[in-house]
């Protein structure tokens, strides 16, 4: 008798460029808020520095206005390239944002 073999989740990956020609994978089936730490804290930038995904066609993808709560896998498409940008914060009279 012959059994099904087990089936096996589709691997979720994401490639990140920086810096000088790197890149990095990352599973984006994690929290937003986690992802972002971890690509930070791998390409080596501090924990207070904003950063954010863009497309490969240069679109900003928001994971940094996602709910930090909210699974990045929810945003991102697994198998697809992003380039890291970094954001810096803009002050206002009323709030404070980020602008990539």
């Amino acid at each position: 008798m012959y059994e099904n073999p087990p089936v096996q989740e589709p691997v979720m990956f994401i490639k990140v460029l920086y810096g000088d020609n790197e890149e990095a994978l990352f599973n984006p089936n994690c929290r937003t808020l986690l992802l972002l730490e971890h690509i930070k804290e791998t390409v080596g930038y501090l924990p207070e520095i904003d950063i954010d995904l863009s497309d490969e066609n240069g679109f900003i993808v928001h994971l940094l206005r996602s709910p930090p709560l909210q699974y990045a896998s929810d945003v991102l498409e697994s198998r697809r390239t992003f380039i890291l940008s970094k954001c810096r914060r803009m002050m206002t009279d009323q709030n404070q944002w980020s602008q990539c």
